[in-house]
């Protein structure tokens, strides 16, 4: 399969690449040994075609993201994918790289020491990784709510909290919670290179550079499409 399409069958999208199960996990999308079409399970979710679309290829081919083609999209339908992208993240990824952690220590801390050092390193990534979401579910997100609300007519957009987009960007920029996941996988590799043989530790790793590669594609599509839309002048129009 050349090009991921809406006729593209969810089978064939997990067997061209099975990092798209990342994808399609998000959406409680049932894809083992299902012929189902990307465009009839989207309806089926309420999905906007295009833009899962857009995503699965995106992962595919991070390289290839284009700040241009999510910019077309509405704001709604953005949020709708950040929120359950914060959804996956917490309730599961998080939870199955824990689970990975604690086997590999339960098993091999004895000849590499240092994967002791794993599980606290991770819990103070999940915490800040939770801290970041937060804010964002508290106070961005309500901000936009209101904002289209506002804009539909439904009502005045009053942001009572005094809620700043510029102010927002700023403290969002200071986070790295994509290099952080790689600084926890170097932490480990230098001390223990051998380790890479092992493959309990293999499966880690995958899944921290998966995790880390799924943020950055997160991180871009807040910085460079969502929160220019934020600040252009009738964006919710």
């Amino acid at each position: 399969m050349e090009l991921i399409t809406r006729a593209s069958s969810l089978r064939d999208v997990l067997n061209h690449n099975p990092l798209l199960e990342l994808v399609l996990d998000r959406f409680d999308l049932v894809y083992r040994n299902n012929d189902q079409t990307v465009e009839i399970a989207c309806m089926d979710k309420c999905l906007n075609i295009d833009f899962f679309v857009e995503i699965l290829r995106v992962f595919d081919h991070p390289e290839q993201f284009s700040v241009d083609t999510f910019s077309a999209f509405e704001v709604g339908v953005i949020m709708e994918y950040l929120e359950k992208t914060h959804e996956y993240y917490i309730n599961k990824r998080t939870a199955e790289i824990e689970h990975s952690i604690e086997l590999l220590i339960e098993r091999y801390s004895d000849d590499y020491p240092r994967l002791v050092v794993l599980k606290p390193f991770f819990q103070v990534y999940k915490k800040e990784l939770i801290e970041h979401i937060t804010t964002e579910e508290e106070e961005l997100f309500p901000y936009i709510r209101e904002q289209i609300q506002a804009y539909s007519g439904a009502e005045v957009a009053r942001n009572e909290t005094g809620f700043s987009i510029s102010k927002f960007l700023h403290r969002h920029e200071e986070d790295h919670l994509d290099t952080d996941l790689g600084e926890i996988r170097n932490l480990i590799i230098d001390g223990h290179p051998e380790l890479m043989k092992v493959l309990a530790f293999r499966v880690l790793f995958t899944q921290l550079y998966a995790f880390e590669s799924d943020l950055h594609i997160h991180e871009r599509i807040e910085e460079e499409v969502l929160i220019p839309k934020l600040l252009r002048p009738g964006w919710g129009a």
